[in-house]
């Protein structure tokens, strides 16, 4: 995961950003990594930080995810 916008205080909070995922192939290297924006609300319970709703938006690139600093 990495975020461009994050917004919240010490129980909510909402994410702004983008997640990569590998799909392996039957070797386990890397064939492809698919890049998405996405949106992201939380909830702090018992000191656990628990996503409660994800919105995934359009495909992103590598040079999209390459502009978020981890």
């Amino acid at each position: 995961f990495r975020f461009s916008k994050r917004l919240g205080d010490a129980t909510t909070a909402h994410e702004t950003g983008m997640f990569a995922y590998s799909v392996l192939n039957a070797e386990g290297a890397v064939q492809q990594v698919v890049y998405v924006n996405m949106q992201a609300l939380l909830v702090k319970k018992e000191e656990q930080w628990l996503i409660t709703m994800e919105l995934q938006g359009a495909p992103a690139s590598e040079a999209d995810w390459n502009a978020l600093k981890p």
